[in-house]
C-alpha cells in the first residue's frame, strides 16, 4: 500500500511471497510478469526499487513525486515523468520520450532500468543509444543508493546527538533535584532542633522533609512539588499506593502551605 501497488497484493499472498522470497523474486523480471501479474513495467521497477531500499534498511516510504526542473540536482527519488523526459533530452535521447511517457517512467523506475527493459519495453533498439542510457542509469542509481546510505548514517548520527543531549538534560535535572532535596533536608533538620514534634502531615512521604511547595496528586496525597514531579517523569503510579494514576497533573495545596508557613514562622525559620 505504501508504494501504491496494493492491487497486486492478492497474487503475492497466494504465491507466498514474503520476506526473503520478495528479494529473490525481484531478481527475475519474468516471474513478476508471468506469476505475479505485474504487466506494467513501471510497477515492476517501482517494486524492485523499494525492495532494494528496504534491504538496505531504508524503511519509510518515499514522498510522492513532484515536478522538478531540469536544473534541479539529480534527486531522482522525486522525479515525475516530465522530469525524466527532460533528463533524456539532456543526454540527447529525447526521441524516446514518448515511450517513457507511455510507460509512465518516474525517477524511481529509471533507477532500476536494465538493458532488457530498454530494448524490449521502451524500444531503445539502437545499441549506441542503449549503452548511453545504461551508463546514465548506472550513474543515477549509484547516486540514489549512495545518498540512501548517507541518509542512514546522518540519521544515526543525529539520533546519537539527540540521545547525548537528553542525557545531559537528565543529568542537569538530577543535579538540581539532589541539590533541592539536600536544602530541604537541612531545613528540616534545623527545624527539628527548634521544635519537639513536626506534624506528619507537614512531611513529604517521598523526601520525609517539611514541604515548602506542597502539591496534591490525583491519588489524593500531598507531596513536595520537586519530589513528585521527579517521580512522575519515570512513573505513572502513585509513590504511596503503587496504583496507576489517571493523570500526572498536580495542584497546589495552598491551605497546607499556609499552615506549614505559619508553623515555621511561629517556631523560627529553620
Amino acid at each position: 500500500d505504501a508504494i501504491g501497488l496494493a492491487s497486486h497484493a492478492r497474487l503475492f499472498r497466494e504465491n507466498g511471497i514474503i520476506g526473503a522470497l520478495l528479494l529473490r523474486v525481484c531478481e527475475r523480471d519474468i516471474d513478476l510478469q508471468r506469476d505475479l501479474g505485474m504487466s506494467r513495467l513501471v510497477d515492476r521497477l517501482r517494486l524492485v526499487f523499494h525492495v532494494r531500499r528496504l534491504a538496505m534498511g531504508h524503511c519509510p516510504p518515499l514522498p510522492a513525486p513532484y515536478a522538478a526542473s531540469p536544473s534541479d540536482p539529480p534527486a531522482i527519488l522525486s522525479w515525475d515523468v516530465d522530469r525524466v523526459v527532460s533528463w533524456l533530452g539532456e543526454h540527447g535521447l529525447s526521441a524516446y520520450g514518448d515511450a517513457f511517457r507511455r510507460e509512465e517512467i518516474t525517477g524511481e523506475a529509471v533507477a532500476m532500468l536494465e538493458a532488457d527493459h530498454l530494448r524490449d519495453s521502451l524500444g531503445v533498439h539502437r545499441l549506441s543509444d542503449r549503452l548511453a542510457l545504461q551508463d546514465a542509469v548506472v550513474s543515477l542509481r549509484a547516486t540514489v543508493f549512495s545518498e540512501t546510505v548517507h541518509d542512514r548514517a546522518s540519521k544515526k548520527e543525529a539520533a546519537l546527538e539527540e540521545a547525548n543531549t537528553q542525557l545531559d538534560v537528565a543529568g542537569h535535572r538530577m543535579e538540581e533535584y539532589e541539590s533541592e532535596i539536600c536544602r530541604l533536608r537541612d531545613e528540616t533538620e534545623s527545624l527539628r532542633r527548634r521544635v519537639k514534634t513536626i506534624p506528619d502531615d507537614f512531611l513529604c512521604s517521598i523526601t520525609q522533609c517539611v514541604m515548602r511547595d506542597p502539591v496534591m496528586c490525583v491519588d489524593g496525597h500531598t507531596y513536595e512539588r520537586v519530589a513528585i514531579e521527579h517521580w512522575l517523569r519515570d512513573h505513572d503510579t502513585s509513590p504511596l499506593t503503587g496504583e496507576p494514576l489517571s493523570s500526572k497533573s498536580v495542584f497546589p495545596n495552598h491551605a497546607l502551605r499556609k499552615v506549614i508557613q505559619g508553623f515555621i514562622e511561629k517556631d523560627g525559620e529553620p
